[in-house]
C-alpha cells in the first residue's frame, strides 16, 4: 500500500450466485472485510477509493435485492465511520441505476459528489493512474497483488470479524429507531 494514498477497494460480484447465496450476503460479506479494513492506520488517515464493477453481473442479482435491502445498503454506508474518497461505479445497468437514483436521494450531499458513474475501463482510466488499476481493468497491475493484500488483512481481522457478529444496539433507548445524527458525533469532526 502506497503511503498518503487512499486504499483502492475493489468490489466485483459478476461470479456471485444468487441461487446458492442470497444478496444480503454480498452486503454481509463486503461491509465485515471492510469493517476489518478500517483498523488498518492507513484506512482510517487516508480513507478509501472505492471501484464497483458491474461487468457481466447477472441480472438476477439485480432482481433478487429488495428496495428494503438497497436503503439499508444506503444507510449502512451513511453511518459507516470510513472515509470515503470516491465510488467509483463501472458499467452500471439500467435497473441498477433506478437503485443508484433511490440511494442519491438519501445519502448526504458531500457522499453523493463523490459517487462517479463511468461507462467502462476506458473511462476508469481517465480518472485513476494505470499503474494502480488491476489487469482486468486495463491497468498495469497484476490483480492477484489486490487479492493477496485483501485476503492478508481478512486474514489478521478474521477473529475482529467474527466477533463482530456478536454485537448488536440496543435501539429501545431511541425508541426502536436508529437515527443518522444519533450514530456518533465524531462523523462531525471529519475534515476533508
Amino acid at each position: 500500500m502506497e503511503i498518503g494514498k487512499p486504499i483502492i477497494y475493489i468490489q466485483r460480484f459478476e461470479k456471485f450466485d444468487v441461487q446458492k447465496y442470497p444478496v444480503t450476503d454480498i452486503f454481509y460479506s463486503d461491509f465485515s472485510l471492510f469493517g476489518a479494513c478500517l483498523e488498518l492506520d492507513k484506512a482510517q488517515i487516508c480513507g478509501f477509493r472505492l471501484i464497483t464493477d458491474f461487468t457481466n453481473v447477472p441480472m438476477s442479482v439485480f432482481t433478487s435485492v429488495t428496495l428494503s435491502e438497497v436503503l439499508d445498503w444506503a444507510r449502512a454506508i451513511i453511518s459507516c465511520p470510513g472515509r470515503y474518497k470516491q465510488n467509483i461505479l463501472i458499467n452500471i445497468p439500467t435497473i441498477a441505476m433506478t437503485f443508484y437514483n433511490i440511494v442519491s436521494m438519501i445519502l448526504p450531499e458531500k457522499l453523493r459528489k463523490r459517487l462517479v458513474i463511468v461507462k467502462n475501463y476506458e473511462e476508469l482510466k481517465n480518472l485513476m493512474d494505470v499503474s494502480k488499476l488491476p489487469e482486468v481493468f486495463g491497468g498495469d497491475c497484476d490483480e492477484d497483488v489486490y487479492i493477496d493484500e485483501t485476503l492478508k488483512i481478512f486474514d489478521e481481522k478474521l477473529d475482529l470479524i467474527r466477533e463482530s457478529n456478536d454485537y448488536e444496539i440496543d435501539v429501545s433507548q431511541f425508541g426502536g429507531k436508529l437515527h443518522n445524527d444519533e450514530v456518533g458525533s465524531f462523523r462531525k469532526l471529519e475534515i476533508d
